[in-house]
Order: C-alpha cells, then structure tokens, then sequence
C-alpha cells in the first residue's frame, strides 16, 4: 500500500514537474514575444515582428517534444536562438534578392589597385565613377554604369570612387570600403542597398552590415578605423584633382591609350555607350596608323 502511495505521490510530482516546466516554456516565450513586438512597435520594425512571429510558430511546432527532456534554461537558450536565426534570415531577404544581379562582379580581385570594380580586370575600357550616398541623381545613375558593363561582352568595367559631397554620407562610403575589404561582389550589393534606402536618411551603417553575410566582428572593427577613412579621403582628393565638383562624375578611360572622356551629371547610357566606342575606334584607328 505505501509502494503504490509512492508510485503515485511519485507520478502526480512529475506530473507537476512537466507541468510547471510548460508553464515557465509558455510564460519564457510570451515574455520573449512581447518584449520583442513591444520594440518592434516603438521603432516601427516590420522585421523584427516577422521574426519574432516566425521564431514563436516554430518553436510551437517542437514545444511538446522538448518538454520534460531540456531545462527551462535550455528552452529559453533554444527560443532565443531562433529568434535571432528568424530575424537574420529577415534581415538578409533583400541581399539574397539582389545579389545576382552583381554576379559580373567578382569576389576577390587580383589587382588591389583596382579596389571595388565590376567586370572584367582586363577590359578595354573602364568607367570610373565618382559618387555620394545622398546624391539623387547618383541614386539615379547607378544603374546606368551597370548597363553599359552588362551588355558590354567583357569589353567594359566600372570603378567605383567614393565621392561623399555631404558629410552625411561619408559613414556608409566608409561602412561599404569595410564590406570591400571582405567581398569585392558584396560590396557592390552594399551600393545598391544603400541607394534602395534611401542613403543616410534611411539606413545607419551597423543595419548595413547586418543585411550582408559579412564576418560581423572584423566589420564593426573595421568601422572608423583610421586605415578606411584615409582610403575614401585618397578617392575624395583624387576626385578633386580631377576636377570632380559635383557628382555623379564619370570618367570613360581606354586602358591601353588613356585617352579620357568625361561626362557629367546622371547622363543616359546610350551617351556612355558613344563614349566607350569613341575611344575605342580612336585605338583602333591608332593601331591602324601605327
């Protein structure tokens, strides 16, 4: 008789126990959620709502599976881990849409005297462009360049040159050189991205980098450290040089005869177009003579 009065003060604790560990799973995951939704409201973030919404559904999912085999502590580990892995794949919806788009544009480059450039190392014909994050006709332009390479058959690249007119956009020009530094590719995505939110006024540069899969640590090192505000200032004073004033400023060079042809303002490609085969019949027709 008190065997099975133990048996059963035995069952009825763990009956409590597995009860109380689905109170504190259920109290651990609404108290995750509305500190969560309760961010999202005050800062308007549609994102982090959709990762919360995502990482609760899931866990919900394996809530029964889990109870009685991991800790409260455990649970709460396991929640907040997917919630952070929800939240990061909503954060990186936009690169993975827009990164092969940026596909003529390689990784690593072999010439680091040819920091951020799209298409081929060895094309006949570069577009050097100066731009600035809180330009809108640079926002304008951007696309343009990407054309003419695009469509170029490996005669074209573009070289992009850091150009940062208002002072409010020098931290993403500095925030993307940071990006250059891991991923030639990623650093163009970065451009578009910044372009897509509107510049300073709608992106800081830490959501810059979270939105890329960038090695996170060496990116927030890397943000105002000495090396990459000299790196854009070196783009800046050599714009100037130029003769750059305002931007978008583009200069069309054929690589071999550094004959130059400067365009100014977001001009239509068609006109890129007639520069690049302005030079290129001048080499020939150099060659030719020669």
């Amino acid at each position: 008789m008190a065997k099975n009065s133990n048996a059963q003060s035995a069952g009825n604790n763990n009956g409590l126990i597995k009860a109380l560990l689905a109170v504190v799973t259920v109290a651990v995951i609404a108290a995750l959620a509305l500190s969560f939704m309760s961010f999202s409201t005050a800062n308007q973030n549609q994102s982090e709502l959709k990762a919360v919404t995502a990482a609760i559904a899931k866990q919900t999912e394996v809530l029964a599976d889990m109870q009685g085999q991991a800790s409260p502590e455990e649970l709460t580990k396991i929640i907040r881990n997917e919630m952070d892995a929800a939240r990061r794949d909503d954060l990186l919806k936009s690169y993975k849409n827009l990164v092969g788009d940026w596909n003529n544009a390689k990784p690593q480059i072999d010439n680091s005297d040819d920091a951020n450039l799209y298409g081929a190392e060895e094309a006949e014909v570069s577009v050097i462009e100066f731009s600035d994050f809180d330009c809108p006709y640079c926002q304008r332009f951007h696309e343009t360049p990407k054309q003419v390479v695009d469509q170029s058959g490996g005669q074209v690249n573009w070289v992009w040159k850091h150009f940062p007119v208002h002072p409010s956009a020098r931290p993403l020009h500095e925030a993307t050189q940071c990006i250059a530094k891991q991923d030639n590719r990623l650093f163009w995505v970065a451009t578009q991205l910044v372009f897509d939110e509107g510049g300073s006024r709608g992106i800081k540069p830490e959501k810059l980098g979270e939105m890329l899969p960038i090695d996170q640590e060496a990116y927030l090192n890397c943000l105002g450290s000495s090396e990459i505000a000299q790196s854009v200032q070196e783009d800046y004073n050599f714009g100037q040089e130029a003769g750059v004033t305002g931007t978008p400023a583009t200069f069309v060079i054929h690589n071999r005869t550094n004959q130059v042809m400067q365009l100014k303002g977001a001009v239509p490609a068609s006109q890129v177009k007639a520069a690049v085969q302005q030079l290129i019949q001048a080499a020939a027709q150099g060659s030719e003579q020669g």
